[in-house]
């Protein structure tokens, strides 16, 4: 419910901030006129299938395995726990999610006016990169994927406990309101993003690349120093105003609909479902 609430809300924003990473447009404004112009409504939306039948199972990686690091570090959902329950869940998270993540790339930069639509579908990419490359082809972008998600998760779960815990001790309550857990999902994907942005902007790159991956790292630190030699800072942080907006309500919804997800599992399997606060 939680991947559902996501994706829906947020794959517009990601798929400006993915145009506007590979070097189409400079900035939002751009990226929305592009996109409107040239695809219509429908354009915001390219590439949502992938997501919308995956996000599901990767937010059940993601946060199963936060959940389980978590009691197996005692369950205090403290700040420090966070930071290490985070950093496993976003470790076993890049399995599920780089073959999502590339597919979903190479949908987005798509464009029906430059005649560049190459794949009909989520799944006619799948399929066509799967005949040209293999299995391996479905993980180009691999290495930067586990950089981006370790220390992303790592702040997305340590900010989004400390926030709770805060709005707790400042309204001095026991549970946590419903507006108090929206408020720390933001404030969770906005320190998700911030400090794994630079990463996304090169898995991007190396995602929507083709030609044979050479290095071991498949090429990430040599796409990251050329990013640095041409653009400077600025260039590992291409379209994060899109990210921005992308990071902060999304991820609000998100945290609101696990939070009541397991609320109503609680009730309806019993209580030993979760340990919640409301």
């Amino acid at each position: 419910m939680a991947g559902v609430a996501v994706t829906l809300s947020g794959h517009p924003i990601d798929t400006l901030k993915v145009r506007m990473q590979a070097g189409h447009v400079r900035t939002l404004a751009e990226s929305i006129s592009y996109t409107f112009k040239a695809d219509g409504v429908k354009g915001f939306y390219f590439g949502i299938s992938s997501p919308l039948y995956t996000v599901p199972l990767v937010n059940a990686v993601v946060f199963g395995a936060y959940a389980h690091a978590n009691y197996m570090l005692g369950g205090e959902n403290s700040f420090y726990q966070g930071i290490l329950a985070g950093s496993y869940a976003g470790l076993v998270n890049t399995v599920v999610v780089c073959p999502v993540e590339l597919i979903k790339c190479k949908m987005q930069v798509q464009s029906s006016a430059l005649g560049q639509a190459k794949y009909s579908s989520c799944w006619d990419c799948m399929v066509k990169i799967l005949k040209e490359e293999g299995v391996k082809g479905l993980y180009r972008g691999n290495v930067a994927t586990v950089y981006r998600e370790i220390p992303g998760y790592a702040a997305q779960f340590a900010s989004y406990e400390w926030a709770k815990l805060l709005i707790k001790k400042l309204m001095d309550t026991e549970e946590t309101p419903t507006w108090g857990l929206f408020l720390a999902g933001m404030f969770g994907g906005f320190n998700c993003w911030l400090w794994s942005y630079p990463q996304d902007v090169i898995k991007t790159k190396l995602q929507i690349a083709s030609g044979k991956q050479s290095s071991w790292d498949g090429g990430f630190y040599k796409v990251g120093k050329d990013i640095w030699k041409n653009e400077g800072l600025k260039g590992l942080f291409r379209g994060y105003s899109a990210v921005f907006l992308r990071s902060t309500v999304p991820n609000g919804v998100g945290f609101l609909a696990y939070e009541y997800s397991m609320v109503f599992l609680s009730s309806m399997f019993g209580n030993n479902i979760a340990s919640m606060e409301l």
